[in-house]
């Protein structure tokens, strides 16, 4: 993951937030919806950092693809989301802790965000 940290724009996102140790009271599938608003987040940030280009890639580990494919703008067909918002690559050699949100036409300009799995109430 240490190549990735060279970005410095990142967020985290917690995979297992809708569980019940945790302050969301939804389905799974509803929690997974707010990895795009993360991800749109992510886009205004390089957007707001990269004279006004922002993102409009997805890397992401094959490991997450049924994650990817709860999300209720995904086309499998053509691997996008939001219909033509995001391309979604999906890569085997890739963590799969770790999105990055880029542009298609600069991997330079990308900001990554960091699957957590954790319970908010656990004790350390």
């Amino acid at each position: 993951m240490e190549k990735y940290e060279k970005y410095e724009i990142y967020l985290t996102w917690n995979r297992l937030g809708y569980t019940k140790h945790n302050d969301f009271y939804h389905t799974e599938n509803e929690w997974n919806q707010t990895l795009i608003t993360s991800i749109n987040q992510m886009q205004a940030r390089i957007f707001q950092n990269n004279t006004r280009k922002g993102a409009d890639m997805i890397i992401v580990s094959n490991d997450n693809r049924s994650l990817f494919e709860t999300l209720e703008y995904y086309d499998k067909e053509k691997e996008y989301i939001g219909g033509s918002r995001y391309l979604v690559q999906y890569r085997r050699d890739f963590p799969d802790s770790l999105i990055i949100v880029c542009g298609k036409d600069d991997i330079n300009r990308c900001g990554y965000i960091i699957l957590e799995s954790k319970n908010e109430h656990e004790n350390n």
